[in-house]
């Protein structure tokens, strides 16, 4: 307990300033993005965060992965495509549009 109070100044503006990036900035912007392109989007963005990540980790730090991890993360990445690509069914759906959900009039 006592090495987090003698933590130093910078180390706690560091944590304070990674806090307000990544949750504020980056979920709100996330929550954004859900809006505007939708969700079946932004799933696919997702999906390719991991794989991106490795990626860069090969060419910015020299990490070797085997070709059956990038083989698995193709197959997650083709899944997700699938799902999120695939048409809705014409059947109702969110509950959105209709007839209002009223009864048809009252009285």
């Amino acid at each position: 307990m006592q090495r987090l109070v003698k933590a130093h100044a910078l180390n706690k503006g560091m944590l304070l300033l990674s806090s307000i990036i990544g949750i504020v900035i980056g979920d709100n912007t996330w929550l954004l993005a859900l809006q505007i392109i939708g969700a079946r989007r932004v799933i696919v963005v997702d999906a390719l965060g991991p794989f991106m990540g490795a990626v860069l980790g090969h060419f910015v730090l020299g990490e070797e992965l085997h070709a059956v991890a990038y083989g698995a993360m193709l197959m997650t990445i083709a899944g997700v495509l699938i799902v999120s690509l695939e048409k809705e069914s014409g059947g109702g759906g969110d509950g959105g549009g209709g007839d209002g959900g009223g009864d048809g009039g009252g009285g």
